[in-house]
């Protein structure tokens, strides 16, 4: 045997060792797993593994036939009932129905039914009568107490003794709402206050000048002592 020979049989060698570890291998993960063994063992030749492939076509195909012949018979349903559908609606009048024509009442008919009719109003009014109350010319005013919004200014009139101050705004209001009220501030709130009355007259307007008791007694004696003209 030549060195040719002899690498070529250790490669070989080498190559038949690798698969029977491969094969070990593969029939350890097939102990290991949950599935049968004849199921999970690979294929003796290419002829078992052609027929093992073959039978699963064969099955998918018959689980594609039958999908195929359920969604078309779904399908005819489909279509029959959108037929059925249109010729309701195509069978439908479009126009509006015709209004019945008035019943003519005789006068006594007609009598009668303004007599009932007058009668069920009066019951009506009888159990709540606060439905047929109206606002009428001799109606009641509505006395209002609660003012419609908040003065703005101070009220001077005496019936509103309460009303002779105004509201914070929303930033004030908010500010004391958090921090409080103190008590320092009141005596300087009588001279620093915006809302003030205002006099209805100019200053000094009542000022005249009028002399007074002492320096009217000279005049009253000089007009007493002058002789009459």
């Amino acid at each position: 045997m030549n060195d040719g020979e002899a690498s070529l049989s250790a490669s070989a060698a080498a190559a038949l060792r690798h698969i029977e570890q491969a094969y070990q291998e593969l029939e350890r993960c097939v102990a290991g797993a949950p599935l049968d063994r004849a199921e999970a063992a690979p294929p003796a030749d290419l002829l078992a593994a052609y027929l093992c492939l073959k039978r699963e076509h064969a099955a998918l195909r018959a689980q594609y036939e039958t999908d195929m012949r359920r969604w078309l018979a779904f399908k005819q349903w489909w279509k029959a009932r959108l037929r059925e559908k249109r010729r309701r609606r195509s069978a439908r009048p479009t126009a509006s129905p015709a209004r019945p024509a008035p019943i003519k009442l005789s006068p006594r008919k007609a009598r009668e039914q303004i007599l009932q009719h007058r009668q069920q109003v009066r019951e009506m009014m009888h159990e709540n009568p606060a439905l047929f109350k109206g606002l009428g010319r001799y109606s009641a005013p509505p006395k209002r107490t609660i003012p419609r919004h908040a003065p703005d200014t101070p009220s001077t009139a005496p019936a509103h003794p309460s009303e002779k101050h105004t509201h914070d705004c929303e930033c004030c209001r908010d500010y004391y709402a958090a921090v409080g009220r103190g008590t320092s501030e009141a005596p300087a709130a009588p001279s620093t206050k915006r809302h003030k009355s205002v006099d209805p007259t100019p200053p000094d307007y009542w000022n005249i000048g009028f002399p007074s008791t002492q320096e009217d007694a000279p005049l009253v004696s000089e007009t007493s002592s002058d002789e009459p003209l």
